[in-house]
């Protein structure tokens, strides 16, 4: 479960004045839900998510993990996957290192990271290109790599950054489907984020907006 009490995080780089991104925040994600977070371009969303997984550190508030306060642990303590748009894959590395790549920074065995990568591939149906270059796997197959490469090291939470604006509409939609539903059968908390109010209401069983630097619950 993730929770977030009070967080606040201002953007000061002078001579601009300063500015408040984020004021009070306190949310919860259960295990096995999805809480989708809209809200517009420069709302403070994707600081919000880079807070959640330690890349930034808040002016003032808590990031807790199934009860335990992380708010100032380093990334790799916090087993936080992460997705962005535009899938962030390793193009030297063959589908399988991409999604063994986080198993082996944490630790295990490249012939274990190995195997445990080929069996998340081959859950995602990409068991027949373990050994190929991402480059050369369609939009929505490097999107499945994605997922797979964060949900392989067991993240306590997933954090989805615009995670299909890059492809077109059936495509979304497909996915949007698949990845739902895998993240409730494997029991992930996921906090999600999209500009789209459509596609936040198929996926988030919860809805806020980030506006004028607080959380507007939608549903």
């Amino acid at each position: 479960m993730l929770e977030l009490r009070a967080l606040c995080k201002s953007w000061n780089q002078p001579p601009n004045p300063a500015r408040t991104l984020l004021a009070q925040i306190s949310l919860h994600v259960a295990a096995g839900s999805v809480v989708a977070l809209l809200g517009a371009s420069g709302s403070g969303k994707s600081t919000l998510l880079k807070i959640i997984a330690g890349i930034e550190a808040p002016d003032t508030g808590q990031v807790l993990f199934d009860g335990e306060d992380l708010t100032h642990a380093p990334p790799e303590k916090r087993r936080c996957g992460l997705i962005f748009q535009d899938f962030a894959l390793f193009p030297h590395l063959t589908v399988a290192g991409n999604v063994a790549f986080g198993l082996v920074e944490q630790g295990l065995r490249r012939s274990q990271a190995h195997a445990r990568a080929c069996d998340m591939l081959e859950r995602f149906g990409l068991g027949h290109c373990v050994n190929a270059r991402v480059g050369r796997l369609s939009g929505g197959e490097q999107q499945r790599v994605a997922l797979a490469r964060a949900l392989v090291v067991e993240p306590r939470v997933l954090l989805l950054d615009e995670p299909f604006s890059a492809l077109d509409a059936d495509l979304r939609l497909h996915l949007r489907a698949e990845f739902t539903q895998r993240l409730a059968a494997l029991g992930t908390a996921a906090l999600w984020v999209t500009h789209d109010e459509a596609e936040a209401r198929a996926v988030g069983q919860r809805g806020y907006r980030l506006v004028d630097a607080g959380l507007q619950p939608l549903w």
